[in-house]
């Protein structure tokens, strides 16, 4: 690979204090963070991830992703959720779901999900180490920085989620790397890995490209008195062209997904001000030890998921000697550490449960300035956009191990990740959803019968747990009324589900779940859309709905077929429906 012509310049990293390693070397070192991986993630006995929260949305798309190529088409429109229309899906982990295939068709996507997550781990420990290295040259004290960023507070809380793509946070550091590697080396070589590290983590997920970009930029300017002018504007132009090639077409896929007529995932700018509430970030999130957060979603909105962005305290000690030791070296990457933080508290000021107003107005912050500047950079996460600085902390926490023993850097790496597992707002070990799915929806794939299945009850107050029926789906194969997100509010079918109110009674006190009789119009409408009907019990339980939707079937449809906890009703055609009578 050519390089451009340098001139003699002060390098912002030190060289490497060794010649650098064998393959055999990294190979153990990646086989240690794998080991770590496995750590992090276990015990867990199923999905890795609660099963009230997101993970079944994101194995269903795992599944799909393995179901449409294999079939010859595109992951793009699909028949299979919102029926009976179906719609335009782009879904959110493509990468993750591309790097499945071959265990998602040889295994299944439940095995294929928690690998990648799991891998993740792995490359997010192997990727802060060598930042690290980068930064400071090769020795053990990489492992603190490795193993600091593996067992972040905040990738522990997105692996319970299950919301997958936030969990690839390996990109972030093999950006930084990247960049810092290419201002070494001057080489067009590594100025092309910064695009590609930066294009490839765009593709995983929108809010890491966005905040890889940043951080890039900054550092380059920060030392971009390094080089020659034309040799930084040449490089510039190679990582960005690069990511920029990389990342447009995922972008402009997203786009397009969800302004298509039939979208099944709409995305409107005036509920922007309500996410932003929902998921306000408190400055002292990241240095509140214990179980701290801006907003406990599970009081506030009956909501199980868990964010932090705690960056640790023994993390942050170790990471702020070692820039104490060397400013002007290292204020480049501390910058970038605090550049992150800022942007990860979002467009306005959150402050004890509610927005910091001065003057009546709430307190805008510099991120909420490049939204009025790009008024479709629509971000309702931006706790996402901080992890740059859980990167260049744990990178500069090794650093500040540099020449200490073994059991120095034992003791730093082991005390993080208690703090993590102990004192942070992260749960350990991680929750895990079951495998299992029922037999009876093997007797449904079986069945040529092309109409949909009806998984009710429809929702279970506001967590996300009947959303397993997306599992479900990936082994009958057959049309669901629901849409990513399963709610009787937003489905292809609102027919259906004025037969079927989920009402729980008052604010105040909840009532027991009522439903009315099915009408024989009603029992047309659904013969006509379904093939069955099951009724999952555990579930109803929990909404005080035991018997409800029994005891509106059955005077039409007749008994139900029950297995465990499953009441199943077979449907015939709309045409040769034959209800059940209606009793004394």
């Amino acid at each position: 690979m050519s390089s451009l012509p340098s001139v003699p310049a002060p390098s912002p990293q030190p060289p490497p204090a060794a010649a650098p390693r064998t393959r055999r070397a990294w190979a153990a070192i990646v086989g240690t963070y794998a080991a770590f991986a496995v750590l992090v993630t276990l015990p867990f006995r199923g999905i890795l991830g609660s099963p009230d929260i997101d993970v079944w949305n994101h194995v269903w798309g795992y599944w799909w992703f393995g179901h449409a190529l294999g079939a010859g088409t595109l992951p793009w429109h699909t028949a299979l959720l919102g029926a009976p229309a179906g719609g335009t899906l782009y879904f959110v982990d493509p990468v993750g779901a591309l790097a499945a295939l071959p265990v998602t068709w040889a295994l299944g996507p439940a095995a294929a999900y928690t690998l990648v997550l799991t891998v993740r781990v792995a490359l997010a420990g192997v990727f802060a180490h060598a930042l690290c290295e980068e930064l400071f040259g090769e020795g053990p004290h990489g492992f603190v920085a490795g193993a600091g960023y593996a067992a972040s507070p905040f990738l522990l809380c997105e692996l319970a989620n299950g919301i997958s793509e936030v969990t690839a946070v390996w990109y972030v550091p093999a950006t930084l790397l990247a960049v810092a590697r290419a201002f070494r080396t001057r080489r067009l070589r590594d100025a092309a890995l910064v695009g590609l590290a930066g294009g490839i983590g765009t593709l995983a997920t929108f809010y890491y490209g966005l905040t890889s970009a940043l951080l890039v930029g900054l550092y380059g300017l920060w030392h971009a008195r390094t080089v020659p002018l034309r040799q930084f504007l040449v490089g510039a132009a190679v990582a960005g062209g690069l990511a920029l090639v990389l990342a447009a077409p995922g972008l402009a896929a997203m786009r397009a997904s969800v302004q298509a007529p039939d979208a099944l995932i709409r995305r409107s700018s005036a509920l922007n001000m309500q996410f932003a509430e929902h998921n306000a970030v408190d400055p002292r999130v990241f240095v509140t030890p214990g179980d701290f957060a801006s907003i406990d979603l599970y009081a506030r909105y009956g909501e199980p998921f868990r964010h932090t962005g705690y960056l640790r305290l023994s993390v942050l000690a170790l990471a702020i000697l070692a820039v104490w030791r060397a400013p002007r070296r290292l204020g480049g990457v501390a910058a970038c550490g605090v550049l992150a933080v800022i942007l990860g508290l979002g467009p306005f000021l959150w402050w004890d449960g509610a927005w910091v107003k001065v003057g009546g107005n709430v307190l805008s912050l510099p991120f909420q300035w490049g939204q009025q500047l790009v008024p479709e950079l629509a971000i309702t996460h931006p706790l996402r956009l901080s992890i740059g600085a859980q990167a260049v902390a744990c990178a500069l926490a090794g650093g500040a191990l540099v020449g200490r023993g073994r059991a120095w850097v034992f003791a730093a790496v082991l005390f993080p990740f208690a703090e993590t597992a102990f004192a942070s707002y992260a749960t350990w070990p991680i929750p895990s959803a079951p495998t299992a799915i029922p037999a009876l929806y093997d007797a449904i794939a079986a069945d040529p019968d092309p109409r949909a299945v009806l998984d009710l009850p429809a929702e279970v107050g506001t967590t996300m747990a009947t959303s397993r029926y997306f599992y479900f789906q990936t082994r009958h194969g057959h049309p669901v009324p629901y849409k990513p997100d399963a709610r009787s509010g937003s489905t292809g079918d609102p027919t259906t589900f004025a037969l079927f109110p989920h009402r729980l009674g008052g604010p105040s006190a909840r009532a027991p779940m009522t439903v009315p009789p099915l009408s024989e119009a009603g029992a047309a409408h659904l013969a006509e859309v379904y093939g069955w009907i099951v009724v999952h019990t555990d579930l109803a339980r929990r909404i005080d709905a035991t018997g409800v939707f029994e005891a509106a079937l059955t005077p039409l449809l007749g008994p139900p077929t029950v297995t465990g906890d499953q009441a199943m009703w077979r449907l015939p055609p709309a045409s040769g429906l034959s209800v059940a009578p209606a009793g004394p």
